[in-house]
């Protein structure tokens, strides 16, 4: 495995995983809160779409990630074409971004990433 050198360490190699027969690729980030910027909303729903076709059934995101918005429309998009048949099969974890965990604000940031 590749490696690239760090301030302080050596870390291993970004590694992709194909997603299917095609050549399109799902990059796994590590949580250094340092990933490149998103692909546009309509690579970024396919992507998800292609993570669900292979088996995917577990998302991690949030608001200051910019992606909720696209998992919800590749879910909607599997739940109509029938590849999931409830939301109940798929398991979305999400999270408050900081600023929005003082009580008046919590309840508003979390409809906000349910709608």
């Amino acid at each position: 495995m590749q490696q690239w050198q760090s301030a302080s360490c050596l870390l291993p190699a970004v590694p992709c995983s194909p997603l299917s027969a095609t050549s399109r690729s799902l990059t796994w980030f590590s949580s250094m809160g340092t990933t490149p910027p998103l692909p546009p909303t309509d690579q970024l729903v396919s992507i998800f779409i292609n993570a669900i076709e292979a088996g995917y059934l577990y998302f991690d995101t949030a608001a200051s990630y910019g992606s909720e918005e696209e998992l919800g429309q590749a879910m909607s998009e599997e739940l109509h074409c029938g590849l999931i048949e409830s939301r109940e099969e798929v398991f979305i974890t999400s999270k408050l971004w900081c600023i929005e965990t003082f009580h008046d604000l919590v309840l508003p940031a979390l409809k906000k990433s349910l709608a």
